[in-house]
C-alpha cells in the first residue's frame, strides 16, 4: 500500500516537474506556445537537461550516488529560479484562464447564462467526456493488470536489473543488468539512454521498487501523454471542435484495444507499446515522440510563425536518445523529411538551416554509437 501511495505522489511531482519546466522553457525563450502544449514541452526539456548532466557522468565513471547529488541539486536550482521568476505570472495566468472559462457562461448582466452554459455543456459534449475518461481508466488498468511485467522477459530483466543495480552497487552501466556479472566495458548500446538511471534516482531518493515506479508511475504518464497528444492532433484536424475533438480521442483509445486483438504479442505496433510496453522506453518513443513530430509537422502547415516550433523540435531532437534508443535514426529521418518539405514549400533557405541544426544533436549520436558498433570507442571497466 505504502508503494502505491508512493507511486501515485511520484506520478504528480513527476508531471508537476514537466510542467514548470515547461512554463520556464516557454517563457525564457519567448515561444508563445499553446498552455496545453506546456506539459509536452517540460517532458522532452527534461530529458534534455537530464543528458547534458549523466552522459559526462556516466562515461568519466563517475559514481552513481553522485549523479544522484548533482542531478537533484541542478534540478530543485533551475525549479526554484523558475518558480522566482516566473511563478507569479504562471499563477496569474491560470487564474485569468480559468476566470475567463468561468465568466463566458455568464450574459452582460452578470448572470448565469443557461443556453451558454448547454452550449458548453451539452449532453452530447457530457458523454462523450466520460467516454472519453473511462477508456483512459481501462487504457491504464490495462497496463497494469494485463502487461504482464514479465510477459517480455528478456528486455524487462535487463532494464529492471539495470535499475536495481545502480541502486545498489553504487555504478553506472557496470554491471549486466540481466546477469549481475561485470561488464568489460561500458555497453553504449543502451549507455548512451539516461532514461533507466534517471527511474534509479528517483526509486533511489523515494525507496519505491522498479518494478512498481515503472509500472504505474511511467504506465501513468505515458497514458496522459498520449491523450494529450491526441487532443492536440484532434484539436489542428477538427479546428477545435470539441465534439468532434472527444470522438477523435475516443475512436483513438478505441482502436488500440482493437489493433492489439488482431496483431501478434510481436507485431511491434503502437497500440501494442502503449498497452504493453508502458513500463519501457519503447511505448514512449512510439506513442509519445513521433506523435509530437507528427503534430509539430500538422501545426507547422497551419503556423505562419515556425521559429517556435524549430526551437521544440530542436529540444526533441536533444531528448530522444535520452528517452529511447530506438529514436537514434528515426527522429533524425522524420526531421530531415520535415525540413526538406518546408523548404520545398518556402523555397526559404532559413528553413533548411535550422533542419540541420535541429540534426546536429542526432547526428552527435549517430556517430557515437557508429564508433562503439565498430570497436572504435570503447570505456573499459
Amino acid at each position: 500500500m505504502i508503494q502505491l501511495v508512493l507511486a501515485l505522489l511520484l506520478f504528480l511531482v513527476s508531471l508537476s516537474i514537466f510542467y514548470i519546466l515547461g512554463e520556464g522553457v516557454n517563457r525564457i525563450f519567448k515561444l508563445h506556445l499553446l498552455q496545453t502544449e506546456l506539459l509536452l514541452l517540460g517532458f522532452f526539456s527534461y530529458f534534455a537537461l537530464f543528458q547534458f548532466i549523466y552522459l559526462p557522468l556516466m562515461i568519466n565513471l563517475i559514481s552513481f550516488g553522485l549523479l544522484v547529488l548533482t542531478w537533484l541539486s541542478f534540478l530543485c536550482i533551475l525549479l526554484v529560479l523558475i518558480l522566482g521568476l516566473y511563478g507569479r505570472q504562471i499563477v496569474i495566468d491560470c487564474a485569468r484562464s480559468i476566470r475567463k472559462s468561468i465568466m463566458s457562461l455568464y450574459d452582460e448582466r452578470s448572470m448565469l447564462n443557461i443556453q451558454k452554459i448547454f452550449r458548453v455543456l451539452s449532453p452530447l459534449t457530457v458523454i462523450l467526456l466520460v467516454m472519453v475518461l473511462l477508456l483512459i481508466g481501462m487504457t491504464f488498468l490495462y497496463q497494469v493488470f494485463y502487461s504482464n511485467i514479465f510477459a517480455h522477459y528478456t528486455d524487462t530483466a535487463f532494464y529492471l536489473g539495470t535499475i536495481q543495480s545502480a541502486i545498489y552497487t553504487n555504478t553506472i552501466f557496470i554491471y549486466d543488468g540481466t546477469t549481475g556479472l561485470r561488464d568489460s566495458f561500458i555497453n553504449m548500446r543502451f549507455a548512451l539512454t539516461g532514461f533507466y538511471i534517471n527511474s534509479a534516482i528517483w526509486c533511489r531518493v523515494f525507496r519505491i521498487s522498479p518494478i512498481v515506479y515503472q509500472q504505474y508511475v511511467w504506465g501513468g504518464i505515458l497514458v496522459v501523454l498520449y491523450t494529450k497528444l491526441t487532443l492536440l492532433i484532434g484539436g489542428v484536424i477538427f479546428k477545435n471542435s470539441t465534439k468532434r475533438v472527444l470522438s477523435f480521442v475516443i475512436c483513438c483509445l478505441i482502436l488500440n484495444f482493437v489493433f492489439l486483438i488482431y496483431t501478434t504479442p510481436t507485431g511491434a505496433m503502437p497500440p501494442e507499446f502503449l498497452l504493453l510496453f508502458g513500463n519501457q522506453t519503447k511505448g514512449l518513443f512510439a506513442n509519445v515522440i513521433i506523435p509530437m513530430l507528427f503534430y509539430i509537422y500538422l501545426v507547422m502547415v497551419a503556423e505562419s510563425r515556425k521559429g517556435k516550433y524549430w526551437v521544440f523540435i530542436f529540444i526533441i531532437a536533444l531528448s530522444s536518445m535520452g528517452i529511447s534508443g530506438s529514436a537514434i535514426l528515426i527522429v533524425p529521418a522524420f526531421v530531415f523529411l520535415v525540413a526538406l518539405t518546408e523548404f520545398i514549400l518556402s523555397r526559404k533557405v532559413k528553413t533548411l538551416f535550422s533542419g540541420i541544426v535541429c540534426l546536429i544533436p542526432c547526428a552527435i549520436y549517430i556517430f557515437a554509437f557508429s564508433l562503439f558498433v565498430l570497436n572504435i570507442w570503447r570505456i573499459p571497466l
